[in-house]
């Protein structure tokens, strides 16, 4: 499973299923997206967010192609369709999918197969996904997708999936990446699992703080001189003596200002289990005040609570120092 990125990141997830598919047999890619992102080449890029499904199919080891959800021309125009036809692709839309019913849209995926499921966010409606930086409307809804991947599991073998295209910066109520969270984990978890609200809210949190956190890492591993990695070769380390004595210790020291930043923001992100019907700071001063025994406390509440955040965000800043 590969969460984040814009969808170019499908282009090495799918080519990195060369020796598996060698081995275990071709894959069916099942694409859920507005776009078809069947791009050969624009502009000389031939392996950005417009090409993926283009890469994939010229790959031996996928052996067909079905396209759901595609509503919106920006990203490939009629020759792409016309070509993603020719080689196999099925290509339904949104209202399509609608008409035909979940049951028979599955019944067109070839049945017994290896699947490779790739999402890309926009296929929802913005209405309940904003955050994305391609959004389109009449999209899918939440249980639409839910249930064409549980039909799937029960037609063949899921055997890789990712789901991208998220920006949490075009989303201020972050209802998108809960939405993100909310699929992946309902689809993975067994029929009849049910979890406790604070739970489901802790599992969530940490997929994407984790994937914050390892992008900030990620910087600091860039950042580093190559002569640091030269120096541990010379000195006859190996990969792992030189990560733990050499590199890691400079690349998390670099990035220990992107680390507080990420943990300020999801300590502020906290008050959003109010959507999920748990308690937040601010829920707990409604609670407060919907009592006559605090009748007239109103700003007094606001402001501890103000205080409360900026001594904490203020205490992490100062530390990144």
């Amino acid at each position: 499973m590969t969460i984040g990125g814009d969808h170019s990141i499908n282009i090495p997830c799918i080519k990195a299923f060369e020796d598996n598919c060698a081995e275990n047999g071709p894959i069916h890619v099942v694409q859920i997206d507005a776009h078809l992102d069947f791009v050969d080449e624009r502009k000389g890029v031939t392996d950005g967010h417009g090409n993926p499904m283009r890469r994939a199919i010229e790959r031996d080891y996928v052996s067909g192609m079905t396209q759901l959800g595609i509503r919106n021309v920006s990203s490939t125009a009629r020759e792409g369709y016309i070509d993603a036809r020719a080689r196999g692709s099925d290509i339904l839309s949104v209202r399509q999918v609608r008409a035909l019913g979940t049951q028979s849209v599955l019944e067109r995926i070839p049945e017994g197969a290896r699947y490779y499921v790739t999402i890309d966010i926009d296929a929802f409606c913005p209405s309940i996904a904003p955050g994305t930086g391609t959004p389109s409307h009449g999209g899918f809804h939440y249980y639409d997708v839910l249930e064409i991947l549980q039909g799937l599991s029960k037609r063949g073998d899921v055997v890789g999936i990712d789901l991208v295209e998220v920006a949490p910066a075009y989303d201020p109520s972050e209802s998108t990446q809960i939405l993100a969270a909310q699929l992946l984990l309902n689809y993975f978890l067994p029929p009849g699992t049910n979890f406790d609200l604070t739970l489901r809210v802790i599992i969530m949190v940490t997929l994407f703080a984790s994937a914050y956190i390892a992008e900030v890492v990620r910087g600091g591993l860039a950042a580093l001189p190559s002569g640091q990695y030269e120096g541990a070769d010379s000195l006859g380390l190996n990969y792992w003596q030189s990560m733990q004595l050499i590199v890691l210790p400079q690349a998390l020291k670099i990035s220990i200002p992107g680390i507080v930043n990420t943990f300020i923001g999801l300590f502020k992100d906290t008050t959003l289990v109010v959507f999920i019907g748990l308690f937040d700071p601010l829920g707990i001063a409604s609670a407060i005040r919907a009592s006559t025994d605090w009748n007239g406390i109103y700003w007094e509440l606001f402001i501890f609570i103000g205080v409360m955040f900026f001594i904490f965000c203020f205490s992490m800043g100062r530390y990144s120092l």
